[in-house]
């Protein structure tokens, strides 16, 4: 029996090992087919009047300083240009980001740190991973320690386009929300994979708003998808990119993101007064009598209806008149 035991336990092992090496040949054959690098050598990073660049065998970082509150990151694969394109949906560089915003720079041993008034950057030269905090040392929001952003090139895209990703580990705990109208009947999007394209009904905005007071300025038009399928890992992938390109914003209250967006994006106009009053609307109205019976227990005023023609091609008509809830409706 203890002879037999021996040899189970032969076999047992002699299977194990062989299960083992299987294995690491079909990962080694797997990284092989998919391209998978190894890791980068360090980051080198030098100050910019802007900001700081960092370069490795493998990719070029730059982090811009837009705003005490407003920070511009893109990164790209060693050897290729900055981006040129047009990104007609951003106000230009001198007025989205101006720069003369003061800022300090510095490095210790394997940490370049940029620090504005409200926001502080750290970058990780090892691991070429960037870190968001508050001046007060409270982690915002950081990239993934191992290869936080890939460039694979983009299948039937032109050279020079790439499937982009960055990859960033969120708090269990934060909500996420924004990134525009969608029909998921979801408010947060932790725990989702929420697709960014426009369609019917589905309006996409790339900026993903956190609890912590932070948010994302995912600045491109490709198709792209925001995943949060597991806790701690946020991804952020664009299916044709030239370079990674985002912003953080940081509040921490929503006002505060929101007048940054509005810096990048353009600053709307207020609508003219007659137009924040209440709005109804209806398939059509007969006659004006039929419109003053609909809103004759009205006890607030109102200012703006939308009535549709009863010929032809549907045409929205805007009717306006006085609180007094009094008009003359064009003819039909």
């Amino acid at each position: 029996m203890f002879k037999l035991g021996l040899t189970r336990s032969g076999i047992i092992c002699t299977l194990s090992c062989l299960a083992y090496l299987a294995v690491a040949a079909t990962c080694a054959q797997a990284e092989a087919a998919t391209g998978e690098l190894p890791h980068p050598t360090s980051m080198q990073a030098t100050q910019t009047s802007g900001g700081f660049t960092a370069q490795n065998d493998r990719e070029v970082l730059a982090v811009t300083v837009c705003g005490d509150s407003l920070l511009h990151v893109t990164a790209r694969p060693t050897g290729t240009p900055a981006s040129t394109h047009p990104r007609p949906w951003m106000l230009d560089k001198a007025q989205a980001c101006p720069g003369g915003v003061a800022f300090q720079f510095s490095q210790a041993d394997n940490l370049a740190t940029l620090a504005t008034a409200r926001l502080t950057v750290t970058l990780s030269l090892r691991e070429a991973r960037l870190s968001f905090l508050t001046p007060a040392g409270e982690m915002l929001l950081r990239e993934y320690p191992n290869l936080p952003r890939t460039y694979d090139p983009a299948p039937g895209q032109p050279a020079g386009l790439y499937n982009i990703e960055d990859r960033f580990t969120p708090d269990a705990t934060e909500a996420l929300y924004g990134l525009g109208q969608h029909q998921s009947g979801q408010f947060n999007y932790r725990g989702s994979v929420v697709e960014l394209a426009q369609n019917n009904t589905d309006v996409a905005i790339p900026l993903l708003l956190s609890s912590k007071g932070y948010g994302i300025l995912w600045n491109t038009a490709s198709f792209t998808y925001v995943e949060n399928r597991f806790p701690v890992n946020l991804n952020i992938e664009s299916r044709a990119g030239d370079q990674v390109d985002y912003y953080v914003l940081y509040g921490p209250e929503m006002d505060g993101i929101i007048h940054d967006y509005r810096s990048l994006t353009g600053h709307v106009p207020l609508f003219p007064e007659w137009a924040y009053g209440f709005f109804q609307s209806r398939d059509r109205y007969k006659s004006q009598a039929e419109i003053l019976d609909s809103t004759a227990p009205a006890t607030f005023p109102w200012t703006p209806l939308f009535r549709t023609g009863t010929g032809g091609s549907p045409a929205a008509r805007a009717i306006r008149y006085s609180t007094t809830n009094t008009l003359t409706c064009p003819p039909s």
